[in-house]
């Protein structure tokens, strides 16, 4: 039995094939059939994904944007830049859009997975019956690679008993690397090898940060399959969690974005608009929208207004530079004037109630949860929200 390509490709896996050539009756002058083994298509390219999260179409430089992502620029110049991505706003909901190539509801994942019911098209259970581009892409030849945020496995799957059948590794993914749930410490995270708990290389004395080892795990996994299998196209999928919460910004990325903001978002805005217009990535003619209820004009802020979301901004921006420049290639200075503060609609600061917020919601969908994994989950939580 041996799978061969000329069969067709319409049913994955393409089914085996029984040996139909003669028997000889003297081992002595018998001829070994050819082997059939399975290849990707002639000149399958490989396929990279990097994918950021909660990063804006206004905010890369090769979008018109004001952070500075020079590797992007140099892909977008020697490429094409796309301008309709389905975005649902949302985590779970995008990934698995983009990971099936299906409207987020046709998935189940109309919510982030820890608060699926049992309605339809929102368990925030991926179906067997809808295949992954990594599940295609494997059976078709391609060794595939998924490292960092994997935000699709339902809370109550995520212990060592599994099920393991929506992990990364289940779904198409012969290799992963990285974390599961919507955020992550990034200096001290909860990681996993396949379906191993392990722990980080390095200590965050010791300069370790999440951002810097998934990109060093994607290149030593891409380099090591091109030596062994230089024939064999490859599909790496590389999901950053820096710009998500908790914004914790490497000492090398500190003060980048110092002062950018003092304009304001009305004038950021404005002048975001134009630079897109000038790429191309927008209508000549685009208009911006107007601003959503309760959200004052930069104008009419007072100065104590001002100095927070200026601050948190730059702490943001800095933490999308940080991801984007490992991919090309975030630390809260400790007593900072941040520390604690949590911005609203309007810029306004909103205490350390919203810390509590997340302790509460936390426990709730831990509770769903094996005790081992979400004790290990919840001591990420507790790092990170004690660092604000």
């Amino acid at each position: 039995m041996a799978q061969d390509v000329n069969v067709g490709r319409e049913i994955l896996p393409i089914p085996d094939q029984p040996y139909r050539g003669a028997v000889p009756f003297d081992a002595r002058t018998a001829d070994a059939p050819k082997q059939a083994l399975l290849h990707a298509p002639k000149s399958a390219p490989n396929v990279v994904i990097v994918l950021v999260d909660d990063m804006g179409f206004g905010i890369p430089s090769a979008f018109g944007g004001c952070v500075n992502m020079p590797t992007t620029d140099r892909l977008a110049k020697g490429g094409l830049r796309y301008t309709h991505f389905h975005t649902t706003a949302l985590c779970s909901p995008t990934r698995a859009a983009l990971l099936t190539g299906r409207n987020h509801h046709s998935v189940n994942m109309g919510v982030i997975t820890e608060f699926g019911t049992s309605w339809p098209g929102a368990t925030g259970m991926i179906p067997n019956t809808c295949a992954s581009i990594a599940q295609i892409l494997k059976l078709n030849g391609y060794n595939t690679g998924q490292f960092g945020k994997c935000h699709e496995v339902p809370a109550w799957e995520q212990s060592i008993s599994g099920p393991f059948d929506r992990w990364p590794t289940g779904a198409g993914f012969e290799k992963f690397y990285g974390f599961l749930g919507g955020e992550m410490d990034q200096f001290e995270p909860v990681l996993f090898d396949g379906t191993t708990r392990v722990d980080p290389p390095k200590k965050p004395e010791e300069g370790y940060h999440l951002s810097d080892d998934l990109t060093d795990k994607a290149i030593g996994w891409i380099r090591e399959q091109q030596t062994s299998t230089p024939d064999r196209p490859f599909f790496a999928y590389v999901a950053y969690g820096a710009t998500h919460a908790p914004h914790q910004v490497p000492d090398s990325f500190r003060g980048r974005h110092k002062g950018q903001f003092d304009k304001g978002w009305d004038k950021l805005r404005e002048e975001t608009l134009q630079r897109q217009k000038k790429a191309g990535v927008v209508p000549a003619d685009a208009k911006l929208a107007g601003r959503p209820e309760g959200v004052n004009a930069w104008d009419e802020l007072t100065a104590d207004m001002i100095a927070a979301p200026c601050l948190r901004l730059s702490l943001v921006l800095r933490s999308t530079h940080a991801s984007g420049d490992s991919s090309d290639r975030n630390r809260r200075p400790q007593g900072s004037a941040s520390d604690g503060v949590h911005l609203r609609c309007g810029g306004l600061p909103e205490p350390r109630r919203t810390c509590a917020r997340l302790r509460s919601r936390t426990r709730r969908v831990c509770s769903r949860m094996c005790a081992s994994q979400a004790n290990a989950r919840w001591e990420g939580r507790r790092r990170a929200i004690a660092r604000r």
